[in-house]
């Protein structure tokens, strides 16, 4: 079951090179790593570490992912059925990205223009995020619990409806620099600001759901 994606899944990970490294050529199946006219798959086994810069055309994993440092851009479609970490890299998506698994977003950058959608759990924590012109969508479970979350060039961080965002971390939501246009957090569904921390929200808020506020909130 090769999901949702039309792939040609030329490019498939093999393990071959005896390590994690996304830039190890012998852990693709012809020895060459991934280029921008690829079609990208991970199967359930593997699990890698991207740290380089790097543009593919889209991406299948039914595997564990982690961007640690470096530039990983999709020009067309991706969608990740397990494990997807974002430590201090960049995640660009060009059209969609999904995250059907466990999204964990510890620092970093989630770039646009196009749209990331997490129907797993979705994890903020460490230190500084930011989503730079890119929608980012919750349609699961999201707990955000530590770090700032910064918004550049349009991008928008919604919580969908039927979806759970609860806040627990000490953070700002800011326009990063006021660069481009102006973002914004849009709540469909449920948003929970749990006791004991401080959230300052200097984006427009568009509400169309519930907020549930057990400590201050600054908007």
């Amino acid at each position: 079951d090769l999901g949702d994606l039309t792939l040609g899944l030329g490019k498939v990970w093999d393990g071959g090179g005896g390590n994690d490294d996304w830039n190890t050529a012998a852990n693709w199946n012809d020895d060459i790593v991934p280029n921008e006219e690829d079609d990208v798959y991970i199967p359930v086994t593997a699990t890698v570490r991207f740290a380089a810069y790097t543009t593919i055309n889209s991406l299948r994993s039914d595997g564990r992912l982690s961007v640690a440092s470096g530039q990983l851009t999709l020009i067309q479609d991706g969608i990740l059925r397990n494990n997807l970490t974002l430590q201090y890299g960049d995640l660009r998506a060009g059209d969609a990205i999904t995250v059907t698994g466990a999204f964990s977003w510890t620092s970093g950058t989630l770039g646009g223009p196009g749209r990331v959608v997490v129907e797993g759990n979705l994890d903020l924590d460490g230190e500084s995020h930011l989503l730079d012109g890119a929608m980012l969508v919750n349609r699961g479970a999201a707990t955000w619990r530590a770090g700032n979350l910064y918004l550049t060039d349009g991008a928008i961080f919604e919580n969908a409806a039927g979806a759970t965002l609860e806040v627990s971390a000490n953070a700002n939501l800011w326009h990063y620099y006021n660069i481009g246009a102006t973002p914004r957090l849009r709540n469909l569904g449920m948003l929970t600001k749990t006791a004991a921390s401080r959230l300052e929200v200097l984006v427009p808020f568009e509400n169309g759901g519930a907020v549930s506020v057990l400590s201050l909130i600054h908007i």
